[in-house]
């Protein structure tokens, strides 16, 4: 057994006993979990992809999102396991796993096996990280696309490796159709192929045939959308049928809302000792400007302008996609800053200072991180999502229709279930048997895994909706008190 493999089994190892402690608790679940897995629970029980609890929706009746390869690992699991709150959120954990062997590959390939351990380390303990590969979602897979793709198709240039520039390449048209943070992938060929290999890429055979397996990698998701819909429905659903930059004002709306995504990122866990760090770390780069710091700092830039101009939702979540490119470059500048040659050709005095500079950066940078991975483990550990279910279900039959939160259905799949998002315009075709009023999503601060209250007042039409609905034709038959997921009240309704 090699050391490389014998280091990766044992931070392999490390890691998954971290990750699937109190897997079923934190964080606290939340309503994109029962969105992402109720669309691989519906392809599990033979149908195309889409959303049995929102079928009024345009991708409630066929969903062809770029997130389509995620629905089809839940769908997997869900077939083999059942489903299940751990079951989903271990696909997000594996999927975490590959993204840090590729970054320690990565990592290795560009710079050394010391780099690559610290990556792996600071990736690992990255809040953002520990977020999205602890929750039912399909950020953590189009991280890990990501840097399947960078990885191989570097790989296969800089060793002209053929089969993985054809990895590379397959990954890459994978990337289309697994997550939106992916789009700036189409542009890696251009910016690898102008690094490494520095010559004319239109007469290279590597590059067109990086370009035949991309094809390859992106054609089952064209059969899937022209067979059963079309790219009128694919653009509906991507942007409402909206150009995501309409002219300067389009432009300027999307680059406020990126500052916004980019704040709320630094705000939690306040970041502020890993920005230093970042970008310290990127100064280096464009100092010693070796082919993997081109690299790097190209696909950071590149993706930065993508998130800019085609990214629409600004969520912090797809910052992902960075942060296995941060955590190497801060490795990396830790590492030769304590024992390169750079450091050694100063005085004995500086290279002390320098050296113990470095493992201050260290230290902040990773404490900074795992400072926010504490703060969700205290505010969620003593959150028992089932337990929750067990006792709402108490007052609801075998089978009844109910009307409540997303956020429950995950517990609650075997009723005939609606929830928010078809806002009420189905209530008298469904006609619920049982109504779950005043969760936390709906009614009060939002059980999101950050804990960040949000303004819930887009709900306030629904709400009075349920409201009158519940005050003249239901009967309350039960309460629960949950801090974590509201005071609800139960409700039967008649409907005779």
């Amino acid at each position: 057994m090699s050391q490389r493999l014998k280091i990766i089994i044992i931070l392999s190892a490390f890691y998954l006993a971290i990750y699937f402690l109190y897997l079923d608790r934190v964080p606290v679940t939340w309503v994109d979990e029962s969105w992402e897995a109720n669309a691989g629970y519906v392809v599990a029980q033979g149908h195309l992809p889409g959303y049995s609890i929102m079928p009024d929706r345009p991708d409630g009746r066929l969903l062809l999102q770029p997130r389509v390869s995620c629905t089809l690992l839940l769908a997997s699991i869900f077939k083999i396991f059942g489903l299940g709150l751990v079951q989903g959120r271990s696909v997000s954990v594996l999927c975490g796993l590959i993204t840090l062997i590729f970054t320690f590959l990565l990592a290795e390939l560009f710079f050394d096996k010391k780099t690559a351990i610290l990556g792996w380390i600071f990736l690992m303990f990255s809040t953002t990280f520990f977020i999205v590969s602890r929750t039912i979602r399909h950020d953590i897979l189009g991280g890990a696309v990501a840097v399947l793709a960078i990885y191989f198709l570097s790989a296969g240039l800089m060793k002209n490796n053929k089969n993985k520039i054809r990895l590379g390449g397959l990954f890459i048209g994978i990337g289309l159709w697994t997550h939106q943070i992916d789009y700036g992938l189409i542009v890696l060929p251009v910016i690898l192929f102008a690094i490494i290999k520095r010559q004319n890429m239109l007469r290279d055979r590597d590059f067109w045939l990086c370009v035949m397996y991309f094809f390859c990698g992106l054609l089952p998701y064209i059969i899937y959308v022209f067979t059963f819909g079309n790219y009128s429905m694919l653009l509906a659903q991507l942007s409402d049928g909206q150009p995501v930059i309409n002219g300067l004002s389009g432009f300027l709306t999307s680059a406020s809302s990126e500052v916004s995504r980019w704040s709320n990122w630094l705000r939690f866990p306040a970041r502020i000792f890993i920005v230093v760090s970042v970008l310290l770390a990127m100064i280096y780069s464009l100092y010693k400007k070796k082919v993997g710091d081109k690299v790097i700092v190209s696909v950071i830039a590149l993706n930065f302008i993508f998130f800019l101009l085609v990214i629409f939702i600004k969520s912090a979540r797809y910052l992902i996609l960075f942060e296995p490119l941060f955590s190497i470059l801060v490795a990396r500048m830790v590492v030769e800053l304590r024992t390169s040659e750079f450091a050694k050709r100063i005085s004995l005095r500086n290279l002390r200072i320098i050296s113990t500079a470095s493992v201050i950066i260290a230290v902040l940078y990773f404490a900074n991180q795992v400072a926010g991975d504490v703060f969700i483990y205290k505010r969620s550990y003593t959150n028992n999502y089932y337990e929750f279910i067990r006792k709402v279900e108490q007052y609801i039959p075998k089978g009844a229709r109910v009307w409540g939160s997303i956020t429950f259905w995950l517990g609650m799949y075997k009723h005939p279930y609606r929830t928010q998002y078809t806002y009420g315009k189905d209530i008298g075709t469904f006609k619920p048997q049982y109504v779950i009023l005043y969760d936390n999503d709906i009614w009060g601060s939002t059980t999101s895994t950050t804990g960040r209250d949000i303004n819930s007042s887009k709900w306030i039409p629904l709400r009075i909706k349920m409201e009158n609905l519940c005050e003249e034709r239901g009967t309350i038959v039960g309460k629960v008190k949950d801090k974590f997921y509201g005071d609800v009240e139960i409700y039967k309704i008649n409907w005779r």
